[in-house]
């Protein structure tokens, strides 16, 4: 019934993070416990509060691991701000998924009449788990707070070390140590939440008593079943399109498509499993290759653009460093194809997806086509034009540049690249706003057929 997913979910929680960099990511732990939580959600609502609480958390980490990159490397004054945020945040959103969690077990077991067995450890695993959420956050901000006294000019060395110098040296010496005792705590903790949940798995009678439910709640409630089965298939899509957003700095994607393709990746494999979409089936094999020009595409870039430095003296070009690639506009076509190959596949693949989900047997109005359809569709054809230039027309740019060595061909291609940063952004604002108005649409239309795929 999930519950030994969602203890494995739960020792992700185990580490502290050091200046934001979770080394055991909480994103994970998150994934498991959602995954973990589906079925008994559907026995408690307090587990489905629970299970609600923690895509939030899921949000809150996918969010941090690319700040934290950001900040540990060019922002490093943002690490105290940003620890305090995250810390407070986290603590909340954890105290509350243990309380909720907890709460529905507890109730589930009392029902069954099998609480005697199982209340000491429960309240013990609560008890830690609420300490714990609130010690997590105070050790991992208060090393931090040493940086308010630290060394600011760089260029002072003093021979005898400053109280300044000495809170730099203090920082260190405090983030080790409330490192290992979180660290040590975090053992301490999966323990005693190892206990509570290892006994509930093994508790045959218990595990048959809740499958026996989940069944009964399945054949009761099959439009139920389906409506969040479909809540949590667009969640994916949801999570993928949000991994699409372009973040370049210093010619590097923070947040890569690859990201994006896993989510799809797994809200495909979900519909093909639960309503048994066959022609999702196909399409699969095409997330490889996918994923392979992905990662070539970001390497080209990164490895042609960081290498050129073009600059204008007096409308004078002077160049100190252009690759060969980018020296001529004949291997222009090579750099660009792979670029538009990327973002048509994924095109065809977005829209067999949208056609796939507006056509399951469950929904009402399967011939009709809505507006929110036509205005999303739209939107992801924009945005994935408007992206792939995003990327090749900085090659484009560079290439026409160095041949004309004319300021007027760089502001020219310059001004087209701002305009499709612009119309990137714009689009993707868009395109988030009515991918929700067109899931709430398809949610709203489940119920006038259901089928049952277990």
């Amino acid at each position: 019934m999930g519950i030994l997913c969602i203890f494995i979910g739960i020792l992700f929680f185990m580490n502290p993070f050091f200046r934001m960099l979770d080394f055991m990511p909480d994103l994970i732990g998150c994934i498991l416990i959602i995954i973990g939580t589906t079925k008994l959600s559907y026995i408690d609502h307090r587990i489905d509060t629970a299970r609600r609480l923690t895509k939030y958390y899921a949000g809150v980490s996918a969010l941090k691991i690319p700040l934290s990159l950001y900040f540990a490397v060019y922002e490093k004054g943002y690490l105290l701000p940003g620890t305090f945020a995250f810390s407070v945040l986290e603590a909340m959103l954890m105290i509350g998924i243990f309380t909720s969690l907890f709460g529905g077990l507890e109730y589930i077991t009392a029902r069954e009449n099998l609480e005697k067995r199982h209340l000491k450890n429960a309240e013990n695993a609560s008890v830690i788990c609420f300490i714990f959420a609130i010690a997590r956050a105070v050790m991992s901000f208060v090393p931090e707070l040493f940086s308010l006294g630290a060394q600011k000019d760089s260029f002072d060395y003093d021979f005898y070390p400053t109280p300044d110098k000495n809170m730099e040296f203090l920082k260190v010496y405090a983030e080790v140590l409330f490192f290992v005792m979180m660290l040590i705590f975090g053992i301490y903790f999966a323990v005693i939440c190892g206990k509570y949940f290892i006994k509930l798995v093994r508790d045959r009678e218990l595990t048959s008593a809740l499958v026996k439910r989940y069944n009964e709640y399945i054949s009761e409630n099959i439009e139920e079943v389906d409506r969040r089965r479909m809540i949590f298939a667009l969640s994916l899509f949801f999570v993928a399109i949000l991994f699409l957003f372009n973040q370049i700095l210093d010619y590097v994607n923070i947040i890569p498509n690859t990201l994006a393709y896993i989510a799809l990746f797994a809200g495909m494999v979900y519909l093909i499993i639960r309503f048994g979409c066959k022609v999702l089936k196909k399409l699969l094999p095409l997330f490889i290759p996918l994923t392979a020009l992905s990662v070539y595409n970001n390497v080209i870039q990164y490895r042609l653009l960081s290498a050129t430095e073009i600059n204008f003296f007096y409308e004078k070009m002077y160049v100190r460093e252009v690759p060969k690639l980018l020296q001529t506009t004949d291997s222009l076509p090579g750099l660009i194809l792979p670029i538009i190959i990327e973002y048509a596949v994924l095109a065809i693949i977005c829209g067999i997806v949208i056609k796939t989900l507006t056509e399951l047997p469950f929904l009402s109005d399967r011939d009709t086509v809505s507006i929110y359809q036509i205005l999303f569709s739209l939107s992801g054809v924009v945005y994935f034009a408007s992206s792939a230039y995003e990327y090749f027309g900085q090659f484009i740019r560079t290439a026409f540049t160095y041949r004309a060595g004319s300021l007027e061909v760089y502001v020219k291609y310059d001004s087209l690249q701002s305009l499709a940063e612009w119309t990137s952004l714009i689009s993707f604002i868009l395109l988030l706003v009515f991918a929700y108005k067109f899931g709430a649409d398809i949610i709203s239309r489940v119920g006038s057929e259901s089928t049952e795929n277990e």
